[in-house]
């Protein structure tokens, strides 16, 4: 009798065992998948060729913003064409990026807040998603506050390297966050980062009430973990860039100010 049991707990084990390595394999296989479809998206996110004189007249006869940035970052993100990636997914709005991070990637939108949680930029199936804006905001940017979700994965892809905020040094090392989008390359500067409930403030974005977009900021302020010494304003405009957290009814949010001065207008 006591063999029987032992020979039904190895098969048991047995099971177990190959289970979790075949779980292991579609894990890893997912991974490979989503690596090489956001390889793609680098190799797609090419380079223009635009000669200097041809920059320099479309600069002059820009818009009311004036190109006054210093930021070399710009200068190479300016450089890149969003074409390629649009004609494969129309969704495709921009491209963000986290200088020395992992965060480089598409941005796209959908019309609701599911479906790119489990599909990525080039409309495949994957549990890694995409990088993607509320879809209640306005993709050109011009809302108070912009949100951005994605995954935080534990290899650190797509939002998985936020967490790092938590600390001063990390925080120090990566200050900005860019977006390029079809109204030219924004620097945000970031200023708070904080662990929040789903239905508090942080996430509002149409607000016009001035009140009320103090509240925001306030609220950032006072819960960021750490302390930055920015402080924006109610005429400033947020990006809100939120991914999961150890809490299922909690995110783990890094927010930035945009710097207009140090940012690209592309000429209307």
């Amino acid at each position: 009798m006591k063999q029987d049991i032992r020979s039904i707990i190895r098969i048991i084990l047995i099971f177990i065992m190959i289970g979790s390595l075949v779980w292991l394999g579609v894990i890893q296989w997912g991974n490979h998948q989503r690596d090489q479809v956001y390889d793609e998206a680098e190799e797609l996110f090419e380079e223009v060729e635009v000669s200097s004189v041809q920059q320099e007249q479309q600069e002059n006869t820009g818009p009311t913003l004036v190109n006054t940035y210093t930021d070399p970052v710009i200068d190479e993100l300016k450089s890149k064409s969003l074409v390629s990636l649009q004609a494969v997914n129309p969704d495709v709005i921009g491209w963000i990026y986290i200088p020395d991070t992992k965060v480089s990637y598409p941005l796209v939108q959908g019309t609701d807040n599911e479906y790119y949680l489990n599909n990525t930029w080039k409309d495949t199936p994957n549990i890694g998603g995409a990088i993607f804006m509320e879809c209640g905001n306005n993709a050109d940017m011009t809302d108070f506050n912009t949100i951005i979700y994605g995954h935080n994965m534990r290899g650190g892809s797509m939002f998985g390297t936020l967490k790092n905020y938590q600390k001063a040094k990390y925080w120090q090392e990566h200050p900005y966050i860019y977006i390029m989008h079809e109204g030219g390359v924004y620097r945000y500067e970031i200023f708070a980062a904080h662990k929040v409930q789903l239905n508090t403030i942080v996430y509002g974005m149409q607000i016009e009430n001035p009140k009320q977009r103090e509240e925001l900021i306030r609220f950032a302020l006072d819960y960021s973990a750490i302390d930055t010494g920015i402080e924006p304003t109610e005429d400033d405009k947020i990006l809100t860039l939120s991914t999961c957290s150890t809490s299922a009814k909690a995110r783990w949010v890094v927010q930035a100010v945009w710097n207009p001065e140090e940012s690209y207008h592309k000429p209307q």
